[in-house]
């Protein structure tokens, strides 16, 4: 059997840095708009 390495303990941390995709934030953005007019266009009593 082969010996498995060890992974070294002076290895740099992982980083990963995470951004939204370009959809994700239209799509965000498309609902900040309707959801406005959703509540407009519903039956709810006025406050």
């Amino acid at each position: 059997m082969s010996k498995s390495r060890r992974s070294s303990i002076a290895s740099p941390p992982c980083r990963i840095e995470w951004q939204p995709s370009r959809w994700q934030g239209r799509a965000l953005w498309m609902l900040a708009v309707l959801a406005p007019l959703g509540v407009l266009a519903s039956d709810l009593p006025a406050a």
